[in-house]
């Protein structure tokens, strides 16, 4: 049984991602598997995926770039013309929330996305497996001179460190849960 494909709470996957999977190997003994390397980031195998199929409904999800480590999906980014339209960057940004709606389960793993366009901008993203309406603020993202750098924040160093020490969820008193991912003003500080 593939426990993480079989998983529907983020909050393990997360979990899973951070500190690895037991996995029983004998009768007696069981193993912990990391599924990412966050001591020696060397270890691990980054790609970058073009317009990777994810399964969806009603639709596929086909997101302009997917950042994978060790093949998991963790960040996917969404471009758009950078000089074509006002306010492109907002329809990067919606069409992540529509992935999220269509392939609710990809969002178990993806950490957080970005929208490229006249402006770059990054928001935590998550399975949204009711289909509603959510309302989330981009982020700019500054490098260490404080200027606006989104190639700087997925950097594939920067994510492994982004996920394994910045990314929490949080539980409203209503219940609801929430992805918290760092500007980089808390991630330099």
């Amino acid at each position: 049984k593939n426990i993480l494909l079989s998983e529907y709470n983020p909050v393990k996957i997360l979990y899973y991602m951070k500190y690895g999977v037991d996995v029983q190997v004998s009768r007696r003994k069981t193993s912990n598997i990391k599924l990412i390397d966050y001591k020696t980031v060397e270890n691990n195998l980054y790609h970058y995926g073009h317009e990777t199929l994810f399964k969806g409904h009603p639709v596929n999800s086909k997101p302009d770039f997917t950042l994978f480590i060790n093949g998991i999906p963790v960040v996917i980014i969404e471009a758009k013309r950078e000089f074509a339209d006002y306010l492109t960057f907002k329809k990067a940004m919606g069409d992540i929330k529509v992935y999220e709606i269509r392939s609710p389960q990809l969002f178990n793993f993806v950490q957080f996305g970005v929208a490229y366009g006249d402006e770059k901008r990054y928001m935590a993203t998550q399975p949204n497996y009711e289909g509603l309406s959510t309302k989330r603020k981009g982020w700019l993202w500054r490098n260490e001179r404080k200027e606006e750098d989104i190639f700087n924040l997925i950097e594939p160093c920067r994510v492994t460190e982004i996920v394994g020490d910045f990314t929490y969820f949080l539980e409203t008193p209503e219940r609801e849960l929430f992805k918290i991912v760092p500007r980089y003003v808390q991630y330099f500080a």
